[in-house]
């Protein structure tokens, strides 16, 4: 896992910079990089997410974006795909509203779909140790009308609640010998103290969970909470969101996969915010000179990849300064 979780952790290098700058300045340096970080994010669009599936209600048209990135405090910048049952939808037919609703577009939200989604409710523990202590569990999934007892799913070796999910997918793969059908785990909270377990299939319809028959059931509230009744449970058809987020301007934590990987690029960034801001006497022309240059040609390689593909041939655009 990476170990940059928080803009803090980053002030050091700024800090190697700007030998100046003292602990009565980490406002400052935090301000910095809230602009570094928001404004590498909306020019680059490499803040980008699958959000957490929705089941879809039959004719509803507008959809609330904002809840399925609860881990980070961020705002819907532009939406890249919506699929529903897994088939893009074209452009015309929705769009982003108030940075916070997909809106789908006159007659064109959906209705009468198969239900390829099964959200369940919050898992009755999140608690690693006692899913390790479960080497035999069982749950029945059903599909097109068909009941599969999943049996004998071994958590022993599970780190996370993400690999618990890949535990239950691997062994509903195997039982249903396709590659038909994901389980996948989503935290509720930053705190990462409440979370839960989505399927979602391809084809067919599925239904809510049944119990295992055989070792230790998972089904209920007490694991997956996934049964008929069982509190925040969704049946429905599947809405799937992929879209670029933009940082809150007052965050100070982004995820750790993004602050990590464009760590010089952020505190690049905030040098250049802190020798010009107005309420600081720092400027170098040099420094500037510097690190100016690193942050364009950062932002001009993230542009390249994330926003005209990898696809492109010797390493893609370069674009801007």
């Amino acid at each position: 896992m990476s170990q940059v979780t928080a803009y803090s952790q980053l002030y050091p290098l700024v800090r190697s910079y700007l030998p100046g700058l003292t602990p009565d300045d980490n406002a400052l340096i935090l301000m910095a990089f809230q602009w570094a970080g928001r404004e590498f994010a909306r020019r680059t669009e490499s803040f980008r997410l699958t959000l957490d599936p929705q089941a879809i209600t039959d004719y509803q048209q507008d959809y609330n974006l904002t809840g399925l990135f609860p881990e980070y405090t961020a705002q819907v910048h532009r939406l890249l795909r919506v699929r529903v049952n897994g088939i893009e939808q074209d452009e015309d037919d929705y769009e982003l509203y108030m940075e916070k609703y997909l809106r789908c577009a006159g007659q064109c939200a959906p209705h009468d779909l198969d239900d390829r989604l099964l959200k369940c409710g919050a898992a009755g523990t999140v608690t690693i140790a006692t899913w390790q202590a479960i080497t035999d569990g069982s749950v029945t999934i059903t599909l097109s009308g068909t009941t599969y007892l999943v049996s004998a799913i071994d958590f022993s070796a599970c780190a996370d609640m993400d690999a618990i999910a890949l535990a239950i997918q691997t062994a509903w793969r195997a039982k249903l010998e396709s590659d038909d059908g994901y389980v996948r785990w989503y935290w509720s909270n930053a705190a990462h103290t409440a979370g839960y377990f989505v399927l979602a299939f391809e084809t067919g319809t599925t239904s809510y969970l049944t119990a295992g028959t055989s070792g230790t059931d998972i089904s209920g509230a007490g694991h997956m909470n996934g049964l008929t009744g069982g509190t925040g449970v969704k049946l429905g058809p599947w809405l799937d969101v992929k879209a670029v987020l933009r940082p809150d301007i007052r965050t100070e934590i982004l995820p750790d996969w993004y602050v990590d990987r464009h760590a010089e690029a952020l505190a690049a960034g905030a040098v250049v915010w802190l020798v010009t801001h107005p309420g600081t006497s720092r400027y170098s022309p040099d420094i500037f000179t510097l690190h100016n240059k690193t942050w364009n040609q950062a932002i001009n390689e993230a542009k390249a990849e994330f926003c005209y593909g990898r696809d492109q041939k010797d390493g893609g655009i370069r674009v801007g300064a």
